[in-house]
């Protein structure tokens, strides 16, 4: 997934937080997708060029959705490898395996 970075709050040690938008549409496995312009939400860690991205929730239609279980029964949902195109604006990312997102109230 390509996320534009709209926000992004770096940390020493090479974590971040960050907000962004989905630059191009997600297709989902219930053949849903998320458009371009869904709101993302994550954090990272940036190591010697190597990326690892959590993508912790998006919002879509006004509606916020968090990551069900970040640790998972594999510790990988919502987890990937990324690669900073454009370091603070652009983040392309590859989650590990299938994560499953809640509505939240």
């Amino acid at each position: 997934m390509w996320i534009q970075v709209t926000a992004i709050n770096r940390k020493p040690g090479g974590s971040f937080t960050f907000r962004g938008t989905l630059l191009q549409p997600v297709t989902l496995a219930n053949r849903n997708q998320l458009n371009p312009g869904t709101g993302v939400a994550g954090s990272g860690t940036a190591d010697n060029g190597h990326v690892h991205v959590l993508v912790s929730g998006f919002t879509v239609a006004g509606a916020n959705y968090e990551l069900l279980d970040s640790g998972g029964s594999n510790g990988h949902s919502g987890t990937g490898l990324a690669v900073e195109l454009d370091p603070g604006k652009l983040i392309e990312v590859w989650l590990a395996s299938s994560s499953v997102y809640r509505r939240t109230p």
